[in-house]
């Protein structure tokens, strides 16, 4: 998702059964003031169906957002809240400050490094995220199309062309592959 896309996702774009999620909003900071407002492109409009890893205990990075117990608004932020007392802003994001209110897209990006440390993912900057998802993908020989439907994307030229980034060792395999097929071993 794009940083605005998640942090303007709220709580009822997320359905557990099947587990999906509507990027229908995104976040924007527009004249100093933080404004939820639909997703540009038709693109993003179909659901987004959520991998398993959002489902379990193995996504540290973002638990307890995305945990099937936490699915629910007064799960999550029944602490949060009553720690919060009277300040407590709730706004029906998933992703909120500890008094309810919308992230700001610069605070996010600047404990995004310190999240993924803690949840012992490689750290990445936050706009790296989609083109690092868009290479994974390739990487793993999931077709284009798919590719550009997860990432939402409104051309394929953009999938492949902006967001992939073939490896070396990619490259070196594919010119073996070729040059078997002419007959002569490339090392």
């Amino acid at each position: 998702m794009r940083c605005g896309e998640l942090l303007g996702l709220g709580w009822d774009d997320i359905h557990l059964e099947p587990a999906k999620a509507h990027i229908a909003w995104q976040l924007q900071k527009i004249k100093g003031e933080l404004r939820r407002r639909p997703t540009k492109t038709l693109s993003s409009e179909p659901p987004l169906p959520l991998p398993d890893i959002t489902n379990s205990h193995g996504c540290k990075a973002f638990q307890p957002h995305l945990h099937p117990a936490a699915a629910q608004p007064k799960v999550t932020e029944a602490p949060t809240r009553l720690a919060a007392g009277e300040s407590w802003m709730g706004s029906g994001l998933l992703l909120t400050t500890g008094h309810g209110r919308p992230i700001d897209p610069r605070n996010f990006q600047r404990f995004f490094p310190a999240r993924a440390t803690k949840g012992e993912v490689p750290v990445i900057p936050v706009h790296a995220t989609r083109r690092t998802c868009s290479s994974l993908l390739v990487a793993r020989n999931v077709h284009p199309r798919v590719a550009m439907t997860m990432l939402r994307h409104s051309k394929i030229a953009v999938t492949i062309d902006i967001s992939t980034q073939v490896s070396s060792s990619s490259t070196k395999e594919a010119l073996k592959r070729l040059g078997n097929e002419f007959g002569e071993g490339v090392p």
